[in-house]
């Protein structure tokens, strides 16, 4: 999954939804590669449209 850093506004809208707890929020949201398996759920729940699917 990939942040699109000028769009995220680091509300961690998309934390509670990843089963694999790869999301934190500083400033802006990081995936942790190693954790995330590309569900999308994140993606589906940013109300700013600031992830996506690699």
């Amino acid at each position: 999954m990939l942040v699109h850093e000028e769009q995220c506004v680091g509300c961690g809208a998309c934390m509670p939804f990843c089963p694999k707890e790869a999301i934190s929020v500083y400033g802006i949201a990081e995936i942790d590669p190693e954790r995330c398996v590309n569900c999308g759920l994140c993606a589906a729940y940013c109300p700013n449209d600031a992830i996506e699917g690699d």
